[in-house]
């Protein structure tokens, strides 16, 4: 190879390193073919700041979680404040709840069923929860119920006090300037005023077998609007026991609806508004096949004991006209149930928890089908002078204006805002009990 064509290789070798060059170097300010050297490690990236945030935001929170506990732990916040701004004033997100009474704390002293390890307090207007919480502290006692409406609360010591005790530190608390009023937590021995229900009555429960197959289940019956008796009459094709309908000579298990002559005022059921309707009870069948609910509050997970609560709820509200069980009188309902705690033993607290969680959901009408026993007896025999201590007989009478104070006075702090009809029952078990 000679001189010349070392040359010329040469000449394209420097083209290429130039050319090269200058497509790496176009983008910068200098426009002459200054050779660089070109790195060939890696280029380091920058560590991500995200870890770093998520970190100072976590421990942040810590922080604010740690001072806020501490804050409230020590009362320098007042929840009720808190409340008051997420809540928005809404009854429906009100405090309501209560405690049930163990009967092993039931006692009787003086003519009064009372537990002997709670009180009842009613704050006056304005008072916060963790005033009363001081309070109770100061008696080694904590909140176990409450009715933030009202300003109801249940107290309950940490053991259980004597007669003498209890009536000790309710005079005590009278004169604290927090405390509307305070009371030994009455207690009553509930009975279901219907008593036993009769099977040639009103069912209260509906097998499977009580379904209308076609219209000739029930003979004669004439299902729909009817003119009859100079009047008209709308029969709804619920079983009803396979009952005929003749309202002149009620009988049958759909005795009472003729007696009354509902089917006439189902004739209008087309022009009738849905009504809220709440039963207080002592426990209701929430999945009874003929009963729809809209809430029931309290529900026991067993059913034993509500056949009286199922009975009246199916007597007011059953569905209409289904073909199956019963009609409930009231053709357009909307039900709620409220379970009062226990069966032999309910306190005040349990009774006023039912009634103000049905009216501060605007129930129009609430039935009370239960009777206080032990009270009403009680009366019946001094009355009958069967019972002549003279200071039983004054607490017995004491007790029961207590009682109408104590309920009157939770009732009228619902009326400005709520309106409501409370129907109770007369009972039907008298000449059992006062004989």
């Amino acid at each position: 190879m000679g001189r010349r064509d070392e040359d010329d290789k040469n000449k394209v070798r420097r083209r290429k390193v130039t050319s090269s060059n200058s497509n790496l170097s176009n983008s910068g300010s200098s426009s002459n073919n200054t050779y660089r050297r070109v790195s060939s490690k890696p280029k380091k990236h920058k560590k991500s700041n995200k870890g770093k945030i998520i970190g100072v935001i976590l421990g942040v929170v810590a922080v604010v979680g740690v001072i806020g506990f501490a804050l409230v732990k020590f009362d320098f916040i007042d929840l009720d404040i808190l409340d008051g701004i997420f809540n928005k004033g809404d009854d429906l997100s009100k405090e309501v709840y209560c405690k049930e009474v163990s009967e092993k704390n039931v006692k009787y002293d003086d003519g009064i069923l009372y537990a002997d390890n709670q009180l009842s307090l009613i704050a006056n207007e304005g008072v916060k929860k963790r005033d009363i919480k001081k309070l109770a502290k100061q008696y080694d006692a904590e909140i176990v119920g409450y009715i933030e409406f009202t300003g109801d609360y249940q107290l309950e010591f940490s053991e259980e006090k004597s007669y003498d005790e209890l009536n000790s530190i309710v005079s005590e608390l009278q004169l604290d300037p927090n405390v509307e009023s305070a009371s030994l937590y009455r207690v009553s021995q509930m009975n279901s005023s219907g008593g036993e229900i009769s099977d040639d009555k009103t069912p209260t429960r509906n097998s499977d077998e009580d379904t209308i197959a076609d219209d000739t289940s029930v003979s004669d019956a004439k299902y729909g609007l009817n003119y009859d008796g100079g009047t008209t009459s709308f029969y709804p094709n619920d079983y009803w026991g396979g009952s005929d309908w003749d309202k002149m000579n009620p009988s049958g298990k759909n005795w009472g609806a003729e007696a009354i002559h509902a089917t006439e005022a189902w004739a209008l059921k087309d022009e009738m508004d849905y009504t809220k309707i709440g039963i207080l009870d002592t426990n209701v069948d929430s999945e009874h096949k003929d009963l729809i609910f809209t809430k029931v509050w309290n529900s026991k997970e067993s059913k034993e004991d509500s056949e009286h609560g199922t009975h009246v709820a199916g007597t007011i509200g059953a569905v209409f006209d289904n073909k199956v069980g019963v009609s409930g009188i009231c053709p357009k309902t909307t039900l709620y149930g409220s379970d009062v705690h226990g069966y032999n033993y309910v306190g005040t607290m349990d009774i006023k928890c039912g009634l103000a969680r049905l009216i501060l959901n605007n129930v129009k009408v609430i039935n009370f089908s239960i009777g206080q026993s032990n009270l009403t007896i009680a009366a019946s025999l001094v009355d009958q002078n069967i019972i002549t201590n003279e200071e039983a007989k004054k607490n017995i009478k004491s007790s029961l204006e207590a009682y109408k104070e104590e309920f009157t006075n939770f009732l009228n702090k619902f009326v400005n805002d709520y309106e409501f009809l409370i129907v109770k029952s007369a009972g039907n078990e008298n000449d059992d009990y006062y004989k």
